[in-house]
């Protein structure tokens, strides 16, 4: 404790022997100034270091208040100073201002004198990016080796795009202004838009139906939906059918198909499939409300699609009764048989147009006979010919088939002479009377004779094939004077007698020249073609057993195949 009191005793002693000490150097200080011993002071100023633009004034700043300074510039060129201690900066560059007081301290101010920024120029006004991008301004000045001491960047709308150091970053979608300012004395600003960058392109509709001269914009989504874009581009894949403009219209020219492609900013595409095609029908109408025809006769009925363009190729025909009257594809009507019946056209889409047609038979309700061989008679197939099949299937009222197998024209032995059969109809009254006949002559090679073409009198040599044929007709005129008569001079019948096979031609050559000494109307079935130009030989394949059952006699299928012929011919008779 002791010693701790001694120390605090020896350390107040110390500092009173310091401040004696100093107390006593003041005062000579003092006394040296009294007795003409002048001591300087030092000028102080608050800057030391000043930067002044060209044109631009300030004053010194001096800490002390001594009012009796003077004032000198190294380069009054560079800058000059007022008696007050005002500097003014005349031309760029450098100078010192010294400044003096009365008792001869000084002290010296750097002066540097900036020339004013005229121009500030940007390596871009206006910029576009994408979100993320980045790009960095670059800035010149004139004067260029005025100093730059200050620069400052800003941005409108950080939230579109930042603007720092130089660097553009574009932050989202949108438009806004930046600035940069040089030395808080001139400034530019540049005008920047963010653009959202594309990626997906989409055409809504990947097949589109249009019509010849229907326009219709191209539609499509983009992905995302405020993405930017700033180049279109449509092509087609055939102008000549659709063409599309530079806004995506798309114009339809004629019927087919194309390819449409949408192009995007130059690389974003999508494509589809645009299909001209005729309009769907309006309404359809036949040129006739009502059509007649005879039977065998045939008529191409014409209809009238609307709108103009809609006509199509894909119109139904039908009709009511196909015994009455049938039709093509493509609208050819043929009578059938007498009667009326209606045609009906109907379009893809349901309108439906019909007319009535009437086929005027001149067999209708009538009766005939047929007289012949076993052919006429259908002796292979159950007694059912063509007489058979004309009479239940068309619109004759009664047929009688007196068909015998074997006989002959001609009579040579007295029996199976098909004359002779007429007596048994001859109290009947028919309005068709069909002879047939001839094979069983050539087959017995029956001399054909000779004939003279101004002889009616029924008195001819029935041994002769010409002889017997010549009474044939007679007797038929004789019996049915009101009847239409006819004859069916028969198909090829390549069967294996030689006779019959060689001599068939001279035969029905002779045969014909009597019919039209009488004239009889007959079926050339052996020479002959039918009205669409196919030979009956041809129509029947007598080369083949398709409608031949023995290379002589048809079949059921030969008599099906030629009784429209027949009936056909009847009516013209």
């Amino acid at each position: 404790m002791k010693k701790k009191s001694f120390c605090i005793v020896l350390a107040i002693i110390f500092i009173i022997i310091v401040f004696t000490v100093f107390i006593n150097q003041i005062s000579k200080n003092k006394k040296d100034g009294i007795n003409g011993k002048i001591i300087k002071e030092q000028i102080e100023l608050e800057n030391n270091d000043i930067v002044l633009k060209e044109g631009e004034s300030k004053y010194l700043k001096i800490i002390q208040n001594d009012k009796n300074y003077t004032y000198e510039s190294s380069n009054p060129n560079v800058v000059s100073v007022s008696k007050d201690g005002k500097i003014y900066g005349v031309s760029n560059g450098f100078a010192t201002v010294t400044i003096k007081n009365s008792n001869g301290s000084k002290t010296k101010c750097n002066v540097t004198v900036q020339s004013k920024i005229y121009e500030l120029k940007l390596n871009k006004d206006s910029i576009s990016l994408y979100e993320g991008e980045t790009f960095d301004i670059e800035y010149s000045i004139t004067p260029e080796f005025t100093e730059i001491s200050d620069v400052e960047f800003n941005s409108d709308d950080p939230k579109v795009a930042t603007f720092s150091s130089g660097r553009i970053t574009a932050i989202s979608k949108g438009e806004t202004k930046l600035t940069v300012k040089i030395n808080d004395c001139v400034e530019k600003d540049i005008d920047v838009v963010v653009k959202k960058r594309l990626k997906k392109v989409n055409i809504d509709n990947k097949k589109i139906t249009l019509h010849k001269g229907d326009e219709q914009n191209l539609q499509y989504t983009i992905t995302p939906l405020d993405a930017t874009v700033e180049k279109k581009e449509f092509k087609s894949s055939n102008s000549d059918i659709v063409s599309v403009s530079s806004d995506g219209k798309l114009t339809a020219k004629k019927y087919g198909s194309v390819s449409i492609q949408v192009i995007l900013n130059g690389n974003i595409t999508d494509i589809c499939e645009v299909v001209v095609e005729r309009r769907k029908p309006a309404s359809i109408k036949l040129d006739k409300s009502s059509y007649e025809l005879k039977v065998g006769d045939t008529i191409k009925l014409s209809a009238t699609i609307s709108p103009e363009e809609a006509s199509e190729d894909k119109v139904k025909w039908s009709t009511s009764d196909k015994k009455i009257v049938t039709v093509s594809s493509n609208g050819k009507i043929e009578g059938k048989v007498g009667g009326s019946a209606y045609v009906s056209v109907t379009t893809s889409n349901g309108h439906v147009a019909r007319a009535k047609v009437t086929v005027k038979s001149n067999t209708q309700n009538k009766t005939a006979i047929f007289f012949g061989d076993s052919i006429t008679q259908g002796v292979k197939t159950n007694n059912y010919s063509w007489a058979n099949y004309i009479g239940d299937n068309y619109d004759l009222k009664k047929t009688v088939n007196s068909g015998r197998s074997g006989w002959r024209i001609s009579n040579v032995t007295n029996s199976h002479w098909i004359v002779s059969l007429m007596d048994n109809y001859k109290s009947q009254k028919f309005d068709y009377v069909i002879l047939h006949g001839g094979t069983n002559d050539i087959y017995k090679s029956v001399d054909i004779g000779t004939f003279d073409k101004n002889d009616f009198s029924g008195k001819y040599d029935t041994k002769t094939f010409v002889g017997g044929l010549e009474t044939y007709i007679y007797t038929a005129k004789k019996y049915w004077p009101n009847a239409k008569i006819g004859y069916l001079i028969n198909y090829p019948t390549p069967n294996s007698d030689e006779f019959r096979r060689n001599l068939s031609s001279s035969y029905y050559t002779v045969m014909k020249q009597v019919l039209n000494k009488w004239n009889i109307k007959y079926l050339d079935m052996f020479f002959g073609s039918t009205p669409n130009g196919i030979k009956y030989s041809d129509l029947l394949k007598v080369t083949t057993t398709k409608y031949l059952v023995d290379n002589l006699h048809l079949n059921s299928d030969g008599y099906k195949l030629i009784s429209p012929y027949i009936y056909n011919w009847m009516n013209t008779l």
